[in-house]
């Protein structure tokens, strides 16, 4: 998967129910002192998302994790496909039109390792 690098997420404080995606057993339990090290490092798998709206359409991203916490990021994505890092801990994903008025349903492609050379273009979030 191909990183994408300088990305900022933003607390959500909106209602979108997105879609659930069960944690990894294999990636060691997410705790406030180790969540950028976790996430960094030791998240091997990611959950490959696509979105349900007509191609090119612009929208952000978002997720809430196992404790409620809700982000979204702080620019647009238009790509076909994206993909999300997956800890230890159930996670939500979710994706919202340009202003975020609307939900943009998402439906899960596939759930690899991070080095699967299938998915290596994939933007990773």
């Amino acid at each position: 998967m191909r990183q994408v690098t300088d990305v900022h997420w933003h607390p959500y404080h909106g209602g979108a129910r997105g879609t659930k995606v069960p944690g990894d057993p294999n990636a060691p339990a997410t705790r406030w002192w180790n969540a950028w090290f976790l996430r960094r490092f030791r998240w091997k798998k990611a959950v490959m998302f696509a979105p349900q709206a007509p191609p090119h359409t612009a929208y952000r991203i978002g997720f809430r994790d196992a404790w409620g916490n809700a982000f979204v990021l702080d620019r647009m994505a238009t790509d076909a496909q994206f993909a999300m890092r997956v800890g230890h801990e159930d996670c939500t994903f979710f994706a919202l039109s340009r202003h975020g008025e609307t939900e943009i349903p998402l439906r899960v492609v596939a759930v690899a390792r991070l080095d699967d050379p299938h998915h290596k273009d994939t933007p990773l979030y």
